[in-house]
């Protein structure tokens, strides 16, 4: 499904979808459907939960910088913690949206899928935003965030977002050597799998 960008039509699918689960639970006589309307439900649940992202994230768009970085923050944490609970899509969906975030000026088609979708490859590199070029806590962050990325690539076994993701940390002008190094093993790995130099 692909996902209304205005936030007038997101209240409008929002108000469509609860009265399409409320039709699908209960017959005319009032008792509740089987399987099939639940099935239905739950996948309703998941757009209104999209809807949900949509509409926070289009809210966000014209906050200021700080607010801006302290929502990718909180993103970033988000994300950390699907990640070490197994959740590879769930963090990868976090740190984009906290990489859309720190651009500039967010644009709606620079903006992550918030449905269920995640794109891949190369198709996902316009999503990775300005590479960090300094040591302010933004470009912090976005290396950060890059190198979070890589590692969600890595276990997709999407090499070619891995590689990617791991080339906006080491073209940066002001890397640690730490993240860089980590950068280098994981564009290695990722270039070894993928079968490439």
């Amino acid at each position: 499904m692909h996902l209304p960008l205005l936030p007038l039509a997101a209240s409008r699918a929002r108000a469509q979808l609860g009265a399409r689960e409320r039709e699908l639970l209960l017959h005319r006589d009032g008792q509740h459907r089987g399987g099939a309307a639940r099935a239905e439900v739950a996948q309703l649940r998941l757009e209104l939960e999209a809807l949900h992202a949509l509409e926070e994230l289009q809210s966000l768009r014209l906050k200021g910088a700080s607010k801006r970085l302290e929502e990718a923050e909180k993103r970033k944490a988000r994300g950390n913690a699907a990640f070490q609970q197994g959740e590879t899509d769930k963090a990868m969906r976090a740190y984009l949206e906290a990489l859309w975030l720190l651009r500039p000026l967010p644009a709606f088609d620079s903006m992550p899928p918030c449905d269920r979708s995640l794109p891949c490859g190369s198709e996902a590199a316009a999503f990775l935003g300005e590479r960090a070029d300094g040591l302010a806590p933004k470009h912090k962050l976005l290396r950060a965030l890059h190198g979070n990325v890589c590692a969600c690539a890595l276990k997709r076994e999407d090499w070619a977002l891995a590689v990617l993701s791991a080339e906006h940390v080491l073209t940066a002008k002001t890397c640690p050597t730490k993240e860089w190094r980590l950068a280098v093993r994981r564009r290695a790995k990722a270039v070894s799998e993928r079968g490439v130099g």
